[in-house]
């Protein structure tokens, strides 16, 4: 059977089309992975199975327009196989194409028989992670472009995008691991507020001013703090949740593995609490503060 050239190029999605973010890690849709990944090669390498048996049985010219196509498709496929980790296959091409070239029957009969194999092999050494529908939207390089979070922690940013993405993988510990370092940057904000020295293995001593600030009689009080009082405790009681939950335990424990429940609840909390953060002006600690730590 030949496959019409049109019917591959239909199946063949230009790279560039691609997003930008799922290219970089690798992750296509099922659409995508279906319509370009496998689905145009293997059709082309079954199309020069049947072509090399026709030409050879009926002796027609290599550059007949029935099958010249083939020469596009097979071009088309020695780029895009070395582009997305199909190297033997993509060299195989391109003998085939010098064997095409040189009108060499013989060869462009071996050659497609073997690029067929080599396909095979190499696809079946690629494996693909289906992630559910609903965390599909961690993979998404937009999530998080329009929180409030992005202009005033911009570090942040890529943390929780990592966390995102092991969420998505159901890593959930690692999930937890990154947002623990997102918490550590809001919290140095907060410790750089507060005028205290802040320790990223312990967060008693932030939790140990505010409470102490928070204990103070009224009168005491200044008119600065009173009103930053209500922002001050809900970072409190974040801090509590957050480090007897999960970052103690986490840190300290190499048997402590959480399951997909803590990671999504935590994704949301983290999120809240730098956002409100952001929401109440602080931003993202100066480099020199930073090295200070």
């Amino acid at each position: 059977m030949i496959i019409e050239s049109d019917e591959i190029q239909s199946l063949a999605i230009n790279s560039d089309s691609c997003e930008t973010g799922f290219r970089l890690y690798g992750v296509v849709s099922l659409f995508d992975m279906l319509r370009f990944y496998p689905g145009a090669f293997a059709l082309l390498s079954r199309s020069l199975l049947g072509l090399s048996a026709l030409e050879i049985a009926k002796e027609l010219p290599l550059n007949d327009p029935r099958i010249e196509g083939r020469r596009t498709d097979l071009e088309y496929f020695a780029k895009e196989a070395k582009r997305i980790g199909l190297p033997l296959s993509s060299i195989q091409a391109n003998r085939i194409l010098e064997a095409w070239n040189a009108g060499d029957r013989e060869r462009l009969s071996r050659g497609a028989e073997e690029l067929d194999t080599r396909i095979i092999d190499e696809l079946h050494a690629k494996f693909c992670y289906v992630v559910a529908q609903e965390k599909a939207s961690f993979l998404d390089q937009g999530w998080l472009a329009n929180s409030k979070i992005d202009p005033a922690f911009p570090s942040a940013i890529p943390e929780l995008r990592r966390a995102g993405r092991c969420f998505a993988y159901a890593e959930n510990t690692a999930c937890v691991f990154h947002l623990m370092r997102v918490v550590d940057l809001g919290l140095r904000t907060v410790a750089d507020s507060l005028q205290i020295s802040y320790e990223a293995r312990n967060w008693s001593g932030i939790s140990n001013k505010i409470t102490k600030l928070m204990e103070q009689k009224y009168q005491l009080k200044t008119d600065e703090w009173r009103k930053s009082e209500p922002f001050y405790a809900t970072v409190l009681t974040d801090i509590q949740a957050i480090s007897k939950g999960y970052r103690n335990e986490g840190l300290h424990d190499a048997r402590k593995v959480y399951e997909e429940s803590d990671a999504d609840y935590l994704l949301t909390v983290v999120e809240h609490f730098m956002s409100n953060l952001a929401a109440n002006g602080m931003k993202e600690p100066r480099e020199d503060y930073l090295a200070g730590l």
